[in-house]
């Protein structure tokens, strides 16, 4: 599921899903929007890196058996 924060949207707002897409395999992981709020990207414990475009969310790239390390 996707959600955008906006520019004046108080920091204790809620997030409501956007829609749901086909992605990840296994629960969990990371997303992390892009500065300039085109790009999206999601990691999993399934070892997936995906990459998409904020306009066609359906679509993706896949980079297999990324090592997501924090």
């Amino acid at each position: 599921m996707v959600t955008v924060f906006l520019q004046g949207v108080p920091p204790d707002s809620k997030l409501q899903p956007s829609g749901s897409y086909p992605g990840h395999e296994l629960h969990g992981g990371l997303v992390t929007l892009s500065p300039h709020l085109r790009w999206l990207a999601s990691c999993s414990p399934d070892g997936k890196l995906l990459l998409r475009a904020v306009g066609a969310l359906v679509r993706f790239v896949c980079i297999p058996h990324f090592t997501n390390v924090i």
